[in-house]
Formats: structure tokens, sequence, C-alpha cells
């Protein structure tokens, strides 16, 4: 009886040569490779989808780009006004002007 139980608990032959020793620093994860890995991802993500908005933009931002793609002369630019508009009273008769605008001479 006591062979039949031997014989389905196998016992393996294992020796304890040394003690274990503690590591000197952790092995998994190694965040300095994560790190440089997720910071050059981040760049070229950031790269790419900067450089998708450049070329989905189809808004004319200087004169130069009206002269090169419509192959006409740019006669006016109006600037962007920064904050609220608000309007005042124009020496002339019948007009609003705006912050910006010049007085006109009645």
């Amino acid at each position: 009886m006591e062979s039949v139980q031997q014989q389905s608990f196998p016992i393996t032959e294992a020796r304890l040569i040394t003690t274990a020793t503690p590591p000197l620093g952790p092995s998994n994860p190694r965040i300095r490779n994560i790190l440089m890995v997720a910071a050059a991802g981040g760049v070229i993500m950031g790269s790419g989808l900067g450089l998708l908005r450049d070329i989905a933009d189809r808004v004319f931002r200087t004169s130069d780009q009206v002269a090169s793609i419509l192959h006409v002369d740019c006669i006016a630019v109006v600037p962007k006004v920064k904050g609220p508009v608000t309007l005042r009273p124009c020496p002339a008769k019948d007009r609003l002007c705006g912050l910006g605008a010049p007085n006109h001479q009645a």
C-alpha cells in the first residue's frame, strides 16, 4: 500500500546550493525604457495630429497664400479683432463705428 502511494506522489530531487540574495534593483517594469518609449510615441502622435490639422485647414491666412493658390492679387486683408467689439456713434449720420474704425469726416 505504501509503495503505491509513493508512486502517485513523485518526489523531485532538488538541493539547495546557496541561499537567495536580494536583488540590487527592480527587474520589472523598466520605468526608464517605458518613459522613453511613451515620450517618443507622444511626440510622434502629436506631430502627426498637428500635420493632419494643418493639411485639413482650408483657410487663407496670408496674402501670399491667396496669390499663390488663386493666382490673383490680394487687394485687402481683414484683421482679427481681439475681445468684444462695441459700437459707438460715428460723426457721420446714420452710421455706427467700431472700436478700431477711423473717424469719418462729414
